[in-house]
């Protein structure tokens, strides 16, 4: 049971409008320690998570939550009842999810689901390889079926190889003089691979293969020095099939960390784009995990970020937000999200996150709570309608007119709701945080109406989340409140 003091901090969090408040998302923490973790939305906002360690035991979890925490598949583990960890989760096909682990150390594992959980292809051992310094896998599905991916060998160097469920590896590849930090998407006849260089340069590299692997853009290095510092660099593609690589670079400890972007000419592997410094903090501070997703039509993209105060704390005390065009130009500058600055401690580790096809954000990290000692995984997410892109301008539209505010929040005796902005005469509904019904509000003329925290059938209920819904011609809308 989550206690009341997580959901009072959880409540009271600051974070920007058109995010939502965030929400614990696995059912027992860690003690002590972060998790590692990965996250796939699919069917629109059914949000899949993976990640180690599961129950406090070195094993894979995985679950299935909508975005206000709901649990639709609850907390399992995903691999053997053994050693399990550096997960990975992509499409396997445009139905199906395939999740990777090592399992016993260095052994491969995976399995197939389909979108709801079901295992279709059951655990499986895929290689018996071990790794040198990069343990975690990357994969994208083509259009045959087929589940390309990269890892790091025992030698060091990355290995680029083709799945195909059911038959097995069918096609492999060692990347010469590479290393680790190893990203891979297949889009149409092309497969784009970002790795490292091996030793002592270290330093980001692209390269590109066709279906039947041949190489069909030689490998280019984006980065001159040792300067990639982020071991969550992230990859995406524009809607010509350009490769974007979104980064953190420090050629020079003495400067600060800065965020960069480069992007890659499909056909020729020239860069469009050769190194923009999109973010440079005035002092030097922590910039972990990069994030660049593509909006709908990928012409835009969004980024996220990690970052500590200036200054120089290792921690991460903001996930930081910005929008992007296709040639890096900002349409929304970098913003703070989540703000942890002012909790004690700030702590947050392993940011992951993904888009829906309608450009929701959802996004996942481990939060320390001091109360227990401990790490949960929490969820936020931000909703695509508080920013639109038309024609050559851009701007911020609030598209959403239906609003709910609350006289308190949290609150412990009567709670004044006030519904502003619907067509018509709201519905108002009450929810707990497992989608359970718990009672019809009925507002006044004006928008108005009370809830004394009880259920339909006057029973109080206990102190938590819940979820106040309005309902009007058409619109929604939500908003968490917590009762002490």
């Amino acid at each position: 049971m989550i206690s009341q003091v997580l959901f009072l901090t959880l409540a009271s969090l600051t974070h920007a409008q058109g995010w939502s408040y965030p929400s614990i998302s696995i059912d027992v923490p860690l003690l002590g320690d972060y998790q590692t973790k990965d996250i796939l939305v699919t069917e629109g906002n059914h949000i899949h998570q993976i990640w180690c360690p599961y129950e406090s035991e070195a094993r894979v979890g995985h679950n299935i939550v909508l975005p206000d925490g709901t649990r639709l598949l609850d907390d399992r583990m995903l691999s053997q009842d053994t050693w399990s960890a550096y997960q990975s989760m992509s499409w396997a096909s445009d139905s199906t999810v395939i999740a990777f682990w090592r399992q016993n150390i260095s052994p491969i594992w995976h399995c197939i689901m389909d979108t709801d959980g079901n295992l279709i292809n059951p655990q499986e051992l895929y290689s018996a390889e071990g790794w040198y310094s990069w343990p975690l896998i990357d994969s994208s599905p083509d259009s045959l079926g087929r589940i390309h991916m990269v890892r790091n060998l025992p030698d060091g160097l990355i290995c680029y190889s083709v799945l195909d469920p059911g038959v097995g590896e069918v096609f492999r590849d060692t990347i010469p003089d590479s290393h680790q930090q190893s990203l891979i998407i297949v889009d149409g006849d092309r497969v784009h691979i970002k790795y490292n260089k091996g030793w002592p340069d270290d330093s980001a590299m692209y390269i590109q293969y066709d279906l039947e692997g041949n190489v069909t853009v030689l490998p280019i290095s984006l980065v001159d020095e040792e300067a990639d510092e982020s071991n969550r660099c992230s990859m995406t593609l524009d809607s010509n099939g350009n490769a974007m690589v979104f980064l953190v670079e420090n050629p020079d400890d003495a400067q600060p960390r800065f965020l960069s972007l480069y992007k890659i000419n499909r056909d020729t592997g020239s860069l469009l784009i050769d190194r923009k410094i999109l973010y440079w903090p005035s002092e030097w501070t922590t910039l972990k995990e990069p994030v660049i997703l593509p909006r709908p039509g990928a012409e835009s993209f969004y980024l996220l970020w990690g970052e500590g105060e200036l200054g120089g704390s290792p921690h991460i005390h903001y996930i930081k937000f910005a929008i992007i065009d296709s040639d890096g130009n900002f349409i929304e500058e970098p913003y703070i999200a989540y703000d942890y600055s002012d909790e004690d401690p700030q702590d947050l580790e392993r940011i992951a996150a993904d888009v829906n096809t309608d450009g929701d954000v959802f996004v996942n990290w481990s939060a320390y709570f001091e109360s227990i000692d401990s790490y949960y995984i929490v969820l936020g997410w931000f909703d695509h309608n508080w920013v639109s892109v038309e024609g050559e301008e851009y701007e911020e539209v609030e598209q959403v007119s239906m609003r709910i505010s609350a006289s308190a929040n949290p609150f412990s005796d009567i709670l004044e709701i006030s519904i502003s902005g619907g067509a018509e005469q709201p519905d108002v509904f009450v929810y707990d945080l497992q989608g359970r019904h718990i009672i019809n509000l009925f507002p006044d003329g004006q928008g108005f109406c009370l809830w004394d925290g009880k259920d339909s059938n006057g029973n109080e209920l206990p102190a938590g989340a819940y979820v106040i819904r309005a309902e009007s011609g058409g619109e929604s809308s939500s908003l968490q409140i917590v009762k002490l």
